[in-house]
């Protein structure tokens, strides 16, 4: 299977976003984060992350850029549990 991985090109994560997702983490679309947020509550950090994060399966943090990469069927196992 293939999925998305966090990548990092420069520091501008670290400075835009809440909190930065680690280098190398699976990652998914991060919109389903601001299903319980009002629109007014998104600003800031915040909106940069709704408007262009991926949010990392382990840290909980965002990043701009993913590549595709193939995922083991034990990746998918630890994945699936962790949702």
């Amino acid at each position: 299977m293939r999925l998305a991985r966090t990548i990092r090109f420069d520091a501008s994560d670290l400075n835009v976003f809440p909190q930065a997702a680690e280098e190398g983490e699976w990652a998914l679309p991060g919109s389903f984060v601001f299903s319980a947020m009002q629109a007014d509550q998104i600003t800031g950090k915040w909106k940069q992350a709704f408007a262009n994060g991926f949010v990392g399966c382990e840290s909980h943090g965002f990043s701009t850029l993913v590549s595709v990469a193939t995922a083991k069927p034990g990746d998918v196992a630890v994945l699936e549990a962790s949702l």
